[in-house]
């Protein structure tokens, strides 16, 4: 936002933070041109198309039971308490269905729609946080937490830009495309 800014200084820019479902509610009711999601929208009338490469980090205490980059088996894994996204945030669903792929369920000790809350609990040793490895890069690089991976959990993603399939794209807004 700040680089579009820079280069088109009279279009205004406006963004909301909001979960995965909010930005589809926002986009059929035309009031947002465009959203960054983390899944693919469901609704027929969004067009949805990868943008970037995430992945979901799984984190645990620095200095805990884990090292860096340990890998434990899924069993191991959900013996832990969780801390987790809520269930409609597009971080969740993917988790949930990643668990699931391997045979298992989730269960959360925790919930909440904050990411740094998330982050912040699994710093205190309250469980093994779960959200993008993007967002928890301060955290992992400031050795509060350390990333940790299962066996065979698959927790790679794609961001989606997505749009109304009727959306008339101005000139500003593929601009701020390509510059993303």
């Amino acid at each position: 936002i700040k680089k579009f800014e820079d280069r088109y200084p009279d279009t205004k820019v406006k963004a909301f933070c909001v979960p995965a479902n909010i930005l589809e509610e926002k986009i059929l009711d035309n009031q947002l041109d465009i959203a960054f999601s983390e899944g693919i929208a469901h609704d027929p009338n969004i067009t949805s198309y990868p943008y970037m490469d995430d992945h979901i980090a799984i984190l645990s205490v620095a200095g805990g039971k884990y090292e860096a980059n340990e890998e434990i088996s899924i069993e191991e894994f959900l013996e832990n308490k969780l801390i987790l996204r809520e269930k409609s945030s597009g971080t969740r669903k993917i988790f949930d269905t990643a668990v699931e792929n391997m045979g298992h369920i989730v269960e959360a000790e925790m919930e909440s729609i904050s990411n740094t809350a998330i982050i912040n609990s699994a710093a205190c040793g309250l469980g093994l946080g779960v959200v993008s490895s993007r967002i928890a890069q301060y955290a992992i690089e400031s050795g509060s937490v350390v990333p940790i991976c299962v066996k065979g959990l698959d927790l790679s993603r794609k961001f989606y830009i997505i749009h109304h399939k009727d959306k008339k794209m101005s000139s500003a807004i593929k601009n701020f495309l390509n510059l993303c």
